[in-house]
Order: structure tokens, then sequence, then C-alpha cells
């Protein structure tokens, strides 16, 4: 998919490095940060989704490749003998 198990919980990869701006120079960037703010949330929901879609296309993959392997399932009349097990009662 991507994107690391971290990266869709918090909405970004771990910092190794002390952030470059301070709380400070944040405040008098009010306008600007809201709008990042916003941006960044929009993304985060957007790489959620689609890493959602890939899980339901893995799925529906797998569900695939599995059934190939399936036998056909038997089909019995009424009148047919069959065995059954009475282990289990």
């Amino acid at each position: 998919m991507g994107y690391t198990p971290f990266y869709l919980h918090m909405g970004q990869s771990p910092h190794l490095i002390p952030p470059l701006i301070s709380d400070s120079d944040l405040s008098n960037h009010q306008s600007t940060v809201n709008t990042s703010m916003l941006s960044f949330i929009m993304q985060l929901q957007e790489d959620v989704v689609e890493a959602k879609d890939h899980l339901v296309q893995v799925k529906v993959d797998n569900a695939f490749h599995s059934n190939k392997h399936c036998n056909p399932d038997d089909v019995f009349e009424i009148g047919d003998h069959v065995m059954l097990s009475t282990s289990h009662q």
C-alpha cells in the first residue's frame, strides 16, 4: 500500500530530529498553519481511504486465488445413498 502503520495512525512519518519551527513562530503564522492543517487533514483522510481500498482489493484477490483450489460442491438428489458419520453425536 505504500504507507507505514505509523503514518496511517499518526498522519505523519516519525521525526528523528527536533522540529525546525518553534511554537512562537507557529503562533505568528496562524493563518498559514490553519491552511496547512486543513490540507494535512484532507490528505490524511485521502490516504486512509486509499489504504482501505487496497485492503479490500487484497481480500478479494486472496479469496479468488483461494477458491481456485476448492473442489466443486457435491450435488445430491433425493433418493441418493450417502454415508453419515455418527461419531460426533
